[in-house]
């Protein structure tokens, strides 16, 4: 533990200075919301029930990201997001439902390909999950899943990795805009955009945990960034 803490104070010292340099006009905020696929799969004696099937469930994402752009191609975009994992469990019979929610901290690195004023950008990066509650429910039962102690059902920190491509689309700023009628370049703009693909799965480990270590998720999400500089608003190269 003491280790961890020097650790933690060496690299936040280090951080400091180059906190103060980093350039405010290459530093964007943005939104995102998206629902997509989810799945957390349950086992028993280590194994997954045999006579059982899994489906995914509906989760949903919502949260908010930074994003610093190097240059013209790379940037990275740190985040922080509230999530839902959800999944059910049948055998013939009976359904057994469980949900998850999570914090979620992406940390990917971007890679962004101009296609005139729009452009691709493709991430990359480790994810943190921290689940905070959980339940399981069917028709007979309900109980909460535990994420600590002797009895966890299930890690209260889940790493893993999470993979994406995004279409970025400059929208003229209404509100708040410099912009007139008869001169173009004073128009601000804000990016909006999608996420086709957003996929995430944890970090696989030997456990004695109750839920399998193969929660994943596929997500669709739209995004909001408002960006800080207007030549990267307008998807132009900086």
């Amino acid at each position: 533990m003491k280790n961890e803490l020097l650790l933690a104070l060496c690299l936040a010292g280090l951080g400091r200075p180059t906190l103060a340099q980093l350039d405010p006009e290459r530093l964007n905020f943005g939104l995102t919301a998206g629902v997509g696929l989810t799945n957390l799969v349950f086992k028993q004696d280590g194994k997954k029930a045999t006579d059982e099937t899994f489906s995914p469930g509906l989760g949903l994402r919502l949260g908010g990201f930074a994003r610093y752009q190097f240059n013209e191609t790379w940037a990275v975009q740190p985040g922080f997001e509230l999530t839902t994992v959800r999944s059910t469990a049948s055998d013939g019979f009976a359904k057994t439902r469980t949900s998850v929610v999570s914090v979620a901290v992406p940390l990917p690195v971007a890679y962004t390909l101009p296609v005139g004023e729009r452009a691709v950008v493709f991430n990359a990066g480790p994810l943190f999950r921290l689940n905070l509650v959980g339940n399981v429910k069917s028709d007979a039962f309900s109980q909460q899943l535990e994420f600590s102690g002797a009895n966890a059902d299930y890690r209260r920190l889940a790493p893993g990795l999470q993979l994406g491509v995004a279409y970025r689309i400059p929208v003229p700023r209404l509100i708040g805009s410099r912009a007139s009628a008869h001169d173009d370049r004073e128009v601000e703009y804000i990016i909006m955009g999608i996420d086709g693909t957003v996929i995430e799965t944890v970090y696989k480990s030997k456990s004695t945990y109750t839920y399998k270590e193969d929660l994943w998720s596929i997500v669709v999400r739209l995004f909001w960034n408002f960006a800080t500089d207007r030549r990267d608003n307008r998807g132009s190269k900086m």
